[in-house]
């Protein structure tokens, strides 16, 4: 089995009804071996939520027993769900799928803060 660190960084993103979009960074790292990838993830789907300001995500752990030998996570993932965040803590309710990895159920905590108020699908293009 691998375990694998992912800390996200978000920019911002204005608020949006029925269709928005991002970009944010997700940088990967195999903790058997040390070595780091860093995705650009971008992000489009359909939702209703409050302007977003966020920082750099705390680091988050997943184990994956079906990861691939090339450990590569590029592909199509998902990213949503109902959320709320106010401030530095985290963010409640939601997931995100990572491409060739798990649905990570749980919450993103941020370092920095932030307004998050959203519900919120999008299909999600992970690449080196």
């Amino acid at each position: 089995m691998k375990v694998f660190e992912v800390t996200i960084t978000i920019g911002g993103a204005v608020g949006h009804v029925i269709v928005g979009g991002g970009v944010f960074n997700a940088e990967v790292r195999d903790t058997s071996n040390g070595r780091t990838s860093l995705y650009t993830v971008y992000m489009a789907g359909i939702g209703v939520g409050l302007p977003a300001f966020r920082a750099t995500s705390r680091t988050f752990r997943f184990s994956d027993d079906a990861a691939k030998s090339s450990n590569s996570f590029e592909g199509y993932g998902y990213m949503g769900g109902v959320s709320a965040e106010v401030g530095a803590g985290i963010k409640i309710g939601g997931g995100i799928k990572i491409p060739n990895g798990p649905m990570i159920p749980t919450s993103v905590s941020t370092d920095y803060g932030g307004v998050d108020i959203s519900v919120s699908h999008n299909v999600t293009r992970w690449a080196l």
